[in-house]
């Protein structure tokens, strides 16, 4: 049997049922993954030394890492969520992982039904697949619009005991997609407006507005033609989501411009070049500053440089941090 929720297929039966011991532990993996995300520049195979027990070391680990990125690529395997788990904590970054992804995670409008397992599981492997930054988002945001409308039309319905646990599943999903796109907010905030664009009135995309941070200014215009929707529901959301974006934007920009005067005279010229090479390292979209997600694979955790909390770490905070630090 299968049900078709805005759109999108739902498979049910016992073959699309998977206890929630195994969804939760997904979600572990999922913190795992974005722990472990490697820099874009990140080589896609592992080099191996001159001789000796270094070479012999490497030799291995390279088989192990095609072993595990073979078995991670395959979602007919029963070990893949296992393999996953191995590909995010050795960082190993494949171009296999790209058509098993597009393939579970695409084409929802045309096949009408895609496996709630499968998609959990691309998204695990989507960072570490050799994508563009924009077409991860383009994948994430579709499946995370299409997973809203099914767990909307389920809130609708009397649910059995399968429809509910399609609808937990559903529930970890799209938080799990949420927190991927959160890791990518330049090119979420172009998906996102280009989508607003084209539909004002989605509450599933109006839901990922706060997301943006100071990168959402673009998205003002959209959100507030929402706000003057006939649709209640729709209206006072986009009013809401306006509103925080509008402070939230306000004080970042008040706390950058703080940090920069106060910071500029005081920063030693050396440590902020230092400070921009690091963080060009860990800038998988180039946009001259670290989100949590990109600083997460740091050595030492540079959380307290943020200064102004607002999840953003640029060149001028890190810089004040380390010569804080060097001070000492």
């Amino acid at each position: 049997m299968r049900l078709f929720f805005g759109g999108c297929g739902l498979k049910t039966g016992a073959a699309a049922i998977v206890p929630l011991s195994f969804v939760f532990c997904l979600a572990c993996l999922s913190g795992a993954a974005i722990a472990q995300e490697p820099a874009a520049d990140d080589p896609a195979d592992v080099s191996a030394d001159a001789d000796g027990e270094d070479s012999q070391m490497s030799d291995t680990e390279a088989r192990f890492r095609n072993l595990v990125c073979t078995r991670a690529a395959d979602f007919e395997d029963p070990s893949q969520a296992t393999a996953i788990a191995m590909v995010a904590r050795g960082g190993y970054r494949d171009q296999r992982f790209d058509e098993p992804i597009r393939a579970a995670m695409g084409n929802l409008s045309n096949e009408k039904d895609w496996d709630i397992v499968k998609v959990q599981l691309a998204n695990q492997l989507l960072p570490f697949s050799t994508l563009s930054n924009q077409e991860q988002v383009d994948l994430a945001l579709s499946c995370y619009v299409c997973c809203d409308e099914r767990l909307q039309a389920l809130n609708q319905i009397k649910r059995d005991r399968q429809q509910v646990i399609q609808r937990d599943q559903l529930q970890l999903l799209r938080e799990m997609l949420r927190k991927r796109l959160q890791g990518m907010p330049d090119a979420t905030t172009e998906t996102l407006s280009e989508q607003l664009e084209e539909n004002p009135q989605s509450l599933a995309l109006l839901s990922l507005v706060e997301l943006q941070g100071l990168s959402g200014e673009q998205l003002l215009p959209h959100v507030i033609e929402a706000a003057a929707s006939k649709d209640a529901e729709v209206a006072s959301q986009a009013m809401v989501a306006a509103g925080n974006l509008i402070d939230q934007i306000k004080v970042q920009q008040q706390s950058q411009l703080a940090l920069a005067q106060e910071s500029a005279a005081g920063i030693d010229e050396k440590m902020l070049k230092y400070s921009k090479r690091i963080i060009a390292r860990y800038d998988k979209n180039n946009d001259g500053s670290l989100v949590r997600s990109e600083w997460q694979s740091m050595l030492l955790s540079p959380e307290m440089a943020d200064q102004n909390g607002d999840g953003l770490l640029t060149a001028v905070e890190y810089a004040v941090w380390m010569q804080a630090r060097n001070k000492r």
